[in-house]
């Protein structure tokens, strides 16, 4: 049982590796455009298509960009699956 177990969890964590390596995109660093002018200037990285379905829960605040509003997210992989969000900068929004 406890074998079975262990397989299971492996499988789990294995999917969920390689969810954004097999089809998905993963939020890529660059400075490109963005339609926030105040974000232009420190944009980190850009939300591509498709969006990911599955993220790592590390915490590594950044900040997530819409064309409305920012928001902090625990990563960039959870700011890049919100699909309102089009780019993120490095650490927590500024309050």
């Amino acid at each position: 049982m406890k074998k079975l177990l262990f397989l299971f969890v492996a499988m789990v964590f294995a999917a969920g590796l390689l969810a954004c390596s097999g089809g998905q995109t993963a939020p890529t660093e660059s400075a490109s455009e963005q339609k926030s002018p105040a974000a232009a200037s420190k944009l980190a990285g850009t939300c591509e298509e498709p969006r990911p379905e599955i993220c790592t829960r590390e915490y590594l605040p950044v900040c997530g960009y819409s064309e409305a509003q920012q928001r902090t997210y625990s990563n960039a992989c959870t700011a890049c699956a919100d699909p309102a969000v089009e780019g993120w900068t490095r650490e927590a929004c500024e309050q």
